[in-house]
């Protein structure tokens, strides 16, 4: 649809009119989502919300608004290191159990790029997809999830962890996609891992 720069423009005052303590994570990570969508070059928001989400306690926090939140701010092309430093410890805090392939999916996305690369998070997440049960690894979304993860590990030039995670979660999918499916993204892994 089209997008209305004046109303952006009229939001992106008031966003960063209110008080920090306005705020919880997931309003902000709805806002961030809404201007990464929207007004992705509105700097005054992204930084505002930046310093915002920063001062948040860890606590306050779930799995799914800290990917909601590196997820827009990588799609808008804002990498601010603090900010991203803050939500790895923040992710670092999560219990295992409330991580979801799709979650860690788009969290490993996020952290793979090169400007706020975070090798340590992505090991721990790589140490909780190794535990995951193999009945989360189902469901049409899960071959996209799984190829998302396999990229962002070869990306992170994490190839090893890579090629460990794609026999895994391979293994996985093969019941529910068939081998040459499961087949065809092992080799994704391996070409990237060769190349």
């Amino acid at each position: 649809g089209v997008v209305d720069t004046a109303l952006f423009e009229k939001l992106g005052e008031c966003v960063v009119a209110l008080r920090c303590s306005a705020y919880t994570p997931d309003t902000a990570a709805r806002i961030v989502k809404a201007f990464a969508d929207g007004a992705p070059s509105n700097d005054k928001v992204f930084k505002y919300l930046s310093l915002v989400v920063k001062k948040m306690d860890a606590w306050t926090f779930d799995i799914e608004t800290v990917a909601a939140l590196v997820d827009s701010y990588r799609r808008a092309g804002h990498f601010d290191s603090s900010l991203y430093a803050r939500l790895s410890t923040v992710l670092q805090q999560i219990d295992a159990v409330s991580f979801s392939l799709s979650s860690i999916a788009t969290v490993a996305n996020a952290y793979s790029d090169k400007r706020v690369l975070d090798k340590s998070l992505l090991g721990r997440l790589a140490m909780i997809l190794q535990q995951m049960d193999g009945k989360v690894v189902t469901g049409p979304e899960a071959v996209q999830d799984v190829s998302v993860i396999l990229n962002a590990y070869a990306k992170a030039d994490m190839r090893d962890v890579a090629l460990s995670l794609s026999h895994t979660l391979t293994n996985h999918l093969k019941p529910h996609v068939g081998g040459l499916t499961a087949q065809a993204m092992a080799n994704i892994v391996l070409r990237v891992g060769l190349a």
